[in-house]
């Protein structure tokens, strides 16, 4: 029995395998769930295009966002729960030639990709052909395709996960569009709607997750676009996070996005990395500022706002210090130098949050920058190896390699991720990471990107953080070395060479101090968290992974 791990997440209210359909419409008491899931990463082989040959990048069109409501099922754990859409919305893009491109329409399987579908003739129907591929899920290197569906509850007998069953007898998936309104069409008495199956290879059995009377309210809302004929450039954002040791490399952090000047207005794109909604500001004299509460994007099935914020460090009971931010509800202004198109602000933070002005942000940047990003020939700064051990009790045994990075070069200036890779060498010799032993990679590598990530954390990246198993060692590596190479520039640029040694390296030496300490802890996203308040999840410290269920 598989499992598509898209979120981790936590629900109130359940009834159990053998309940009815009558059961199932009793719960409608059940609300909206929290916020608080964790997306897990997918893969990224290729910079190029994605590893898993859905399409993630925003396609050409008229582009809408739509507030989702209606009816959902899922099963988790050997059990259904009926939850409401409202708090998800989908997003929708009318393109050339009667395409229609589709975002999140499946509650939880929000992993941002999109499916196509085609427009009827007088613009009411759009179809959705069955079978169309809607996620990978990378932990059993399966499809999940979406096809009308029906709820079996007699028929499931004990088991739970047999409640919702391909319907044949529909033989395309349609959406009504009716003025600014679709809606989900075969929805039968809360019976029928659309499910995530696996594909045949994996029996078509359902992943767990139905929608059923779906209609999307499309967003009164201005989505800041600038003209097709403006010019757009690259630009670096980066911005300080202090809640990091001394082991870090910098407390720097950055992401390459876009700028654009129009007339009295500056566009900035890129504050979340896969959201790609402009930002608009409005220009007076060597000021710009952007209105609070901007909307940035939809991400997973999520509305995410532009908040501003102060800050503070917190320093509790312990000893232990922290970022503490505030959102402060008012408008955002950077100093602008309209020659260099950079934008400043040392007082200014921001905060990315789900709701506007919330206390808890997905991201939160101290001070962020704005400026052109020249795409050159750069020395990056050189990684740092904090932590290198054996692991024999799994199957492969394993080397767990921790390693500090940066997206800097080693005059300061922010280089661009994706064209960053590590290179390793084993007792003297190049390694090559092989898709043979390696079956969550689709080719021998003999570098790294340096932001892979793959679903079961054999290679993990955030921020300044490298997490890299290193198999069939077998307890045999005496000497490690790791460096950096860009790619910016069209030329090879290397960074110095991080070593460790088995026995009587400064390096080992450095580590064993570090363990010893009271060592901070990370989360997923690469923030230093108080380990007096940890929530269930996973987390970072020292180097390890390690989880709190409680």
């Amino acid at each position: 029995m598989k499992k598509f791990y898209v979120f981790l997440m936590a629900f109130a209210i359940a009834f159990g395998a053998s309940a009815n359909l009558d059961a199932v419409k009793q719960n409608n008491r059940v609300k909206k769930l929290a916020k608080s899931a964790v997306n897990m990463k997918r893969a990224e082989i290729k910079s190029a295009s994605s590893a898993d040959g859905l399409l993630y990048d925003k396609p050409e069109g008229e582009y809408s966002v739509f507030k989702r409501d209606g009816q959902s099922l899922m099963w988790d754990w050997g059990e259904l729960y009926l939850m409401n859409q409202d708090g998800f919305y989908a997003e929708v893009v009318m393109a050339a030639d009667g395409v229609v491109w589709m975002r999140n329409v499946i509650t939880y399987v929000n992993n941002d990709a999109w499916i196509k579908g085609t427009l009827s003739d007088d613009g009411t129907k759009i179809f959705v052909a069955p079978g169309t591929a809607i996620a990978h899920d990378s932990w059993n290197d399966a499809y999940l395709l979406l096809y009308p569906a029906k709820i079996d509850i007699e028929g499931a007998g004990d088991n739970a996960l047999a409640a919702v069953v391909i319907d044949t007898e529909i033989d395309a998936i349609t959406f009504s569009i009716d003025g600014d309104k679709i809606t989900l069409d075969n929805t039968v008495a809360e019976q029928t709607g659309i499910a995530a199956f696996y594909d045949e290879e994996h029996a078509n059995e359902w992943a767990g997750y139905m929608d059923m009377v779906t209609e999307y309210s499309k967003l009164d809302m201005e989505v800041a676009t600038p003209s097709a004929s403006a010019e757009k450039q690259a630009a670096a954002i980066v911005y300080t996070n202090p809640d990091y040791n001394e082991i870090d490399l910098t407390d720097q952090f950055g992401m390459l996005g876009e700028i654009c000047v129009e007339g009295n207005e500056v566009f900035v794109k890129g504050f979340v990395g896969d959201c790609d909604i402009w930002i608009k500001g409005t220009v007076d004299g060597d000021k710009v500022t952007f209105a609070n509460a901007s909307l940035v994007g939809v991400k997973s099935a999520y509305l995410v706002y532009l908040t501003g914020a102060s800050h503070e460090t917190i320093t509790n009971d312990w000893g232990f210090s922290y970022t503490q931010f505030t959102a402060t509800g008012e408008d955002i202004t950077y100093d602008f130098d309209a020659e260099t198109l950079s934008l400043t602000n040392p007082s200014g933070d921001l905060l990315i949050t789900v709701e506007p002005n919330a206390t808890s942000a997905l991201f939160s940047y101290i001070a962020p920058t704005v400026k052109l990003y020249n795409d050159e020939a750069r020395t990056p700064m050189a990684p740092k190896l904090t932590d290198v051990s054996f692991y024999d009790w799994g199957e492969p045994a394993y080397y767990g390699i921790a390693l500090r990075t940066a997206t800097f070069d080693v005059d300061g200036n922010f280089i661009d991720p994706a064209k960053i890779a590590i290179r390793f060498t084993v007792n003297g010799e190049p390694y090559t990471f092989t898709a043979a032993e390696y079956t969550c990679l689709s080719e021998d590598l003999t570098e790294l990107p340096l932001t892979l990530t793959t679903s079961d954390y054999t290679f993990y990246w955030s921020n300044n953080y490298n997490s890299i198993s290193i198999f069939g060692e077998q307890d045999s590596i005496r000497i490690l070395t790791a460096q950096l190479v860009y790619y910016g520039g069209d030329t090879e640029s290397l960074s110095a060479v991080a070593t460790w040694e088995a026995e009587g390296s400064g390096v080992e030496e450095n580590i064993a101090a570090e363990s010893n300490k009271e060592a901070a802890i990370y989360n997923l996203q690469g923030v230093r968290v108080d380990r007096n308040n940890l929530t269930p999840g996973l987390y970072i410290s020292n180097g390890k992974k390690f989880v709190v269920t409680k």
